[in-house]
């Protein structure tokens, strides 16, 4: 439970479970056979431009989604101390529609609507067998662990519009204007779990922690908006044609 006098193998210094490192600090010791780190993603996008002689209508469209899975060896020991495993699962859509003048004189503008919707759900899972039954409740045979799961989901609406106005023939006055209104839905949960059945290649699936639940410790939802009004005022001048 202390310092290391003199650390290196053969010290005699150990963790609290008995276990030394090696010397070498690029290799290790675990309990798990393989621990992962699964990602799979897929996402497109798709960009349209329409001529409308003195007017440009541009449309972009993107949807992206991941999937991860993550087994740890969260004590990095060959003993069974504690197990994490995590999953995330987001998927992001967004379209942006936006009207511009054509043309590089005289004064120039950008009008335009922004959506973004993002889907989120995760969750963790953390089996704490190495201290024994009972750790988190202190009663009991069983051993224990601690998991979560979360749910957020995000909606954004935006309109916009800048002008580039010429005052001179090397000056220019640029005016921004954006209002988004944006909405965000959460739910969290978390349980104590049996993990009498969780062993160090237990791939956790996404019911996982409702289905190990002995009891449940947070059960938290919550929904805010919010609106904002944004705006920005710039001056450009070019001195020289160097500067």
């Amino acid at each position: 439970g202390g310092p290391c006098a003199s650390p290196g193998f053969g010290s005699g210094c150990t963790d609290y479970f008995g276990y030394a490192d090696t010397p070498d600090y690029h290799e290790g010791q675990w309990d798990i056979a393989r621990q992962v780190a699964q990602v799979s993603s897929f996402g497109a996008s798709v960009t349209l431009d329409w001529d409308l002689g003195s007017l440009a209508l541009t449309s972009v469209s993107s949807y992206e989604e991941n999937d991860s899975l993550i087994n740890e060896d969260t004590d990095a020991s060959p003993l069974d101390v504690v197990h994490g495993a995590y999953r995330a699962g987001p998927r992001q859509f967004s379209q942006e529609l936006r009207l511009a003048s054509a043309g590089d004189g005289g004064t120039r503008w950008i009008a335009g609507l922004y959506y973004f919707d993002e889907q989120f759900k995760g969750t963790v899972h953390f089996a704490v067998n190495g201290f024994g039954p009972g750790i988190f409740t202190g009663v009991g045979e069983t051993t224990e662990g601690a998991g979560q799961l979360s749910r957020m989901d995000t909606q954004s609406a935006a309109a916009f519009g800048t002008a580039e106005i010429p005052l001179a023939d090397a000056t220019r006055l640029s005016i921004g204007v954006r209002y988004t209104h944006e909405t965000k839905d959460l739910d969290y949960v978390a349980f104590i779990t049996d993990t009498t059945s969780v062993t160090p290649d237990w791939m956790m699936s996404w019911s996982s922690v409702t289905d190990l639940g002995l009891f449940q410790t947070i059960d938290f939802h919550l929904k805010e908006s919010w609106d904002n009004f944004s705006g920005r005022v710039s001056l450009d001048h070019q001195f020289s044609d160097e500067v």
